[in-house]
């Protein structure tokens, strides 16, 4: 793979956060794949492709260097390639569990296409280390998929089987608004009551890159152990905070999204909206500093402001930098 480079804002950003990040780390939102089994859907990736845990941990190791262990969630790389051709869905499925072999101490989730039915899922099941069930909004009919309802990807056997085997499932929701968006939040009350084994991470802290979007409606969902909140590439600290408030931070999980993360730059909250400002600026306004470091440092520097402002102890910020997710995976000693 090519090599990273470490430029100025890179180096301030591990500096200001060299006494944050716990030994053990776990990352709950990784993708593995290779161009061979899956042509990834951010093209800025392809330099990063990362077929095996090894691969994964060399990159994150340059951004945290004092951390001793890293495990993860591994999920399949969403893109439309693998809902047009299932064997290509099944040679990605079948790269994740070739790792869970080596590496007991990750897991890892199937891909589920909008499709799919209660046998199709449970044909995936065949790892005791798949702890869940990904999807996401790629179906040939969709003609705009920023407008997906919630059930126009996520199939309704997708929630039977988890329930019953106890599985995460993995919800990238779509809609400018997010969990804001009335139809999202009555669904993702509905289903989460209806099916209370079923435990659903709300990825990206229930896609709030437009900060508004959780902050505005994060306190009217009922308190239910089954909701928890990935972090990744989340860079906004009310975003953060409005979580770990919900949670008392016991059902919040962090994540880089890699290989997201291993891109320069970070979503930012415009507005009532959002956008994404990726790679290197024609000149940077400020000086060296002025440059976008990694979105995962990026992320890190929100959560460690967002962790002072909520006054997370030691223990708290271990549990959402690794225990929570040990706990939610069944991985607890």
């Amino acid at each position: 793979m090519t090599p990273f480079t470490m430029n100025e804002s890179d180096l301030a950003a591990l500096e200001y956060l060299k006494d944050f990040t716990p030994e053990h780390i776990f990352d709950s939102h990784i993708h593995i794949h290779t161009k061979a089994s899956n042509p990834p859907a951010h093209p800025n990736t392809l330099c990063r492709e990362a077929g095996t845990i090894e691969a994964v941990r060399a990159d994150i190791k340059l951004l945290f260097p004092n951390t001793e262990k890293f495990d993860a969630m591994m999920i399949p790389m969403p893109d439309m390639a693998i809902v047009n051709d299932r064997s290509l869905r099944d040679k990605l499925n079948g790269q994740i569990i070739s790792e869970l072999d080596k590496h007991p101490d990750c897991v890892g989730e199937v891909f589920v296409c909008w499709d799919d039915d209660r046998d199709t899922i449970e044909s995936m099941l065949t790892h005791p280390g798949i702890r869940g069930l990904k999807c996401y909004s790629h179906a040939p009919h969709f003609t705009d998929r920023e407008a997906c309802a919630i059930p126009d990807f996520l199939p309704e056997a997708m929630w039977e089987v988890a329930n019953e085997r106890k599985l995460a499932i993995t919800l990238h929701m779509m809609r400018i608004d997010a969990l804001a968006d009335r139809e999202n939040f009555d669904y993702i009350v509905e289903k989460t009551a209806k099916y209370p084994d079923a435990q659903l991470i709300l990825a990206h802290c229930a896609r709030a890159f437009a900060s508004r979007t959780v902050v505005d409606a994060i306190g009217a969902l009922p308190e239910r152990d089954n909701i928890w909140y990935d972090t990744a590439v989340i860079c906004e600290v009310p975003t953060i905070a409005a979580c770990l408030k919900k949670t008392k931070a016991k059902r919040v999980l962090w994540g880089t999204d890699y290989p997201i993360g291993h891109m320069r730059g970070r979503p930012i909250s415009l507005s009532t909206g959002f956008t994404w400002l990726i790679g290197e600026p024609a000149e940077a306004v400020g000086g060296p500093l002025g440059r976008p470091c990694y979105i995962t440092l990026e992320n890190m520097i929100a959560m460690k402001q967002a962790a002072t402002l909520m006054d997370l102890d030691a223990t708290q910020i271990r549990d959402v930098m690794c225990n929570n997710a040990r706990r939610l995976f069944g991985l607890e000693n």
